[in-house]
This record gives structure tokens, sequence and C-alpha cells, in this order.
């Protein structure tokens, strides 16, 4: 069954590549991620030959704003001199609203979830580590970076009681979660479900990283309420 589905989802990738090339002719949002990722990651590239630095990279994705208001508290907590970040969005709204912000050194659109995209995403990047978000599964991402040896995060990893479940998809999410080096989850409910998808040691409850990022806008607004 799992050979079955993998073979499906490949077979489907041509036919979608070719939708999302048709809806960016009416769609903004898709023509702008489509269009703007290759001039990003040609910047990324020269960027990252003419630093020459050894830095560990840090390649962190959120897809729109919600994701990456949750992504905040971790990525004030990295020591810049050690690791290198890029950050990934999907949404082009948060994309023009963040791309300069200084939590992370650099950032891009992440590529649709084709194979070829992948492939040259990660050749270029070449992070230690991806880290991703909520329910933001790539199934051809996650499979490039595991077989370039790339470790896999997911971070407030949030599921329901979904299709993922089912008896004749449970199988090929097994094998798409346990992928992941690592998942960090928001409450034991959470913890329980990923259970059926992976072995526990997989498996840590961390709480959710929102409430983090609401304490830190609250006291910055009280700070500067009173400045």
């Amino acid at each position: 069954i799992l050979m079955l589905l993998y073979i499906i989802y490949l077979l489907l990738t041509p036919i979608l590549w070719v939708l999302i090339v048709v809806s960016s002719l009416f769609q903004f949002k898709i023509r702008e991620n489509h269009s703007s990722f290759y001039k990003r990651l040609r910047v990324i590239k020269k960027y990252l030959k003419e630093s020459n630095n050894n830095k560990k990279i840090l390649l962190f994705h959120a897809a729109s704003a919600g994701e990456y208001e949750q992504l905040k508290p971790l990525l004030r907590l990295i020591n810049k001199r050690e690791y290198f970040i890029i950050q990934s969005f999907t949404s082009p709204t948060i994309y023009n609203k963040e791309k300069d912000s200084l939590l992370f050194d650099i950032s891009c659109y992440h590529p649709f979830d084709f194979f070829w995209s992948a492939i040259r995403f990660f050749n270029v990047i070449k992070p230690h580590a991806y880290i991703t978000t909520r329910h933001d599964i790539w199934p051809a991402h996650i499979y490039i970076a595991q077989r370039l040896g790339i470790d896999i995060y997911l971070v407030n990893g949030n599921i329901h009681q979904s299709l993922r479940f089912h008896w004749a998809l449970q199988h090929f999410n097994r094998w798409l979660f346990g992928k992941f080096k690592h998942i960090f989850v928001e409450s034991d409910i959470l913890r329980d479900r990923y259970s059926m998808l992976v072995s526990k040691n997989k498996i840590t409850v961390t709480g959710d990283t929102r409430y983090e990022q609401i304490v830190h806008r609250t006291k910055n607004n009280q700070m500067n309420h009173f400045s």
C-alpha cells in the first residue's frame, strides 16, 4: 500500500505542476511565490558563497503569519554566532512584511512540493537542520531532506483525528513522519496521537510557543506604553 501511494504521488506531481503554472496566471500569491523563489534562491547562493563562514545553517519554515509567530520565540534563542538562520515562507503577505526581520539572517520563499524543487532548494542551502511547524508537512521536501542527511524537526506539531489515521493512509504517514528526527508537541493528547505514527521516544511535550510570543509582545507593549 505504501509503495502504491508513493507511486500515485509521483504520478500526480507533473499534473500539479501544470495546475500551479496555470493558476499563477490568475492568482497573485501563487505567481509571486513561483517567480520570486528562484530569484531569491540565486541571491542566497551568492551570499553563502561569498560569506564563506563556518556556521551551521538552520532552515526554518513558516507557511503563514500564524506559524511564524510560533517560531519567533525559538528564533530569539538561537546563538547567531554559531548558526546561520534562513527563514522560508509560503505566503507573500508574511514574506513581504517580515523578509528583513533581524530574527534571521536571510529569507526566501519555500518552493512548492516537487522533487526537483526540493533537490535544488536543499542543494543550494545545505542546511544542518530543517525545522517546520504545526501541520506544514511537505512529503517531497521531507523525503529529499532525509535522503541528503539533513535533520528534520517538527515544532508545535498539531495533528487531528483526520485521514492521516485512515487504514489506507496510515502506512504512508508512518513512513513520512518516521523521517523526522524529533517532534515537539503542545500536549499529552497530541503526543498520544503522534505515537500512533512514530515512536514515543521521538516525541516531546514542550507546550505551545504561541503563549511565549504573547507574553513577549505583552511585555514589549507595556514597555512602549510607559517609555
